[in-house]
């Protein structure tokens, strides 16, 4: 997954890079300087990934780069995400330019349309797409990596990823306007098997 990580394990040099596609000054020399640096140290030939927030956003330069790819979408309850308190409108959606905390209802908007679009996009592109729901990683963590395994082709013991996973719960429980916050999202709730 690369070494040069954040506090959250995104791999900050494709987090530049999806910055340079969204700032629209980026071409196949800085995809593979970012990818460059991202591999460093890493073994030719393994297996090998990274994960940022805002990939989702660059699908199709990725799709040009590296034809072969394969996304694995992990979503979290939008319910959850709609209560976070680290969500700001920068953070979650590029190119705001405030730091200022949404409304749920604003963040669950967000994240209806992001995640359904993102599985869109990943169709139309013909990208093999796997959708890994956090609070399955969470309750079924061995079934939900092996089904990852699978998906990658890779076959081995998952104990050693299994034992990563902390359990936690849900921050929307007892919210306020939850009832409302749900409707705002429901397609994608429906979706992606939320409800």
């Amino acid at each position: 997954m690369g070494e040069d990580v954040n506090y959250a394990l995104d791999s900050l040099p494709m987090a530049s890079f999806d910055d340079h596609v969204l700032n629209g000054i980026a071409g196949y020399d800085v995809f593979r300087r970012c990818l460059g640096e991202h591999l460093k140290g890493h073994v030719p030939r393994a297996r090998w990934g990274w994960k940022h927030t805002r990939s989702y956003m660059t699908l199709q330069v990725i799709k040009e780069f590296l034809p072969d790819v394969q996304f694995v979408h992990v979503l979290r309850d939008g319910r959850d995400m709609a209560y976070a308190p680290h969500i700001s409108y920068r953070v979650f959606w590029t190119g705001s330019s405030t730091d200022l905390p949404p409304s749920p209802e604003g963040v669950m908007a967000l994240w209806s349309y992001t995640n359904l679009m993102t599985k869109r996009v990943a169709k139309v592109l013909d990208i093999p797409y796997l959708p890994v729901r956090y609070e399955d990683l969470q309750e079924e963590p061995k079934d939900t990596i092996e089904g990852a395994w699978r998906f990658f082709g890779l076959e081995g013991d998952v104990s050693e990823a299994v034992k990563l996973i902390r359990p936690n719960g849900h921050r929307y429980e007892g919210q306020k306007d939850l009832e409302k916050v749900t409707e705002v999202g429901r397609l994608a709730l429906e979706e992606f098997g939320y409800l």
